[in-house]
C-alpha cells in the first residue's frame, strides 16, 4: 500500500470518526478523530520530503 493510500484512508477514516462523534455528542471520539486526521497531515509532509519536492 501506497503512502498516498494510507493517507486517503486515515483522511476518510478521521472523517468518519468526527462525524460520528458529532453524532454522538463524544468529545473524546472527536478528539481522537482529530489526531487521525492530524497523522493524516503529516504523511502528506513525509510524502513531499520522501520525494524532494
Amino acid at each position: 500500500m501506497t503512502i498516498i493510500r494510507v493517507q486517503i484512508a486515515l483522511t476518510l477514516i478521521g472523517a468518519g470518526m468526527f462525524l460520528f462523534g458529532v453524532l454522538r455528542e463524544s468529545d473524546s471520539f472527536r478528539l481522537a478523530a482529530i489526531g487521525t486526521l492530524i497523522v493524516a497531515l503529516v504523511l502528506r509532509f513525509i510524502r513531499t520530503r520522501a520525494t524532494g519536492r
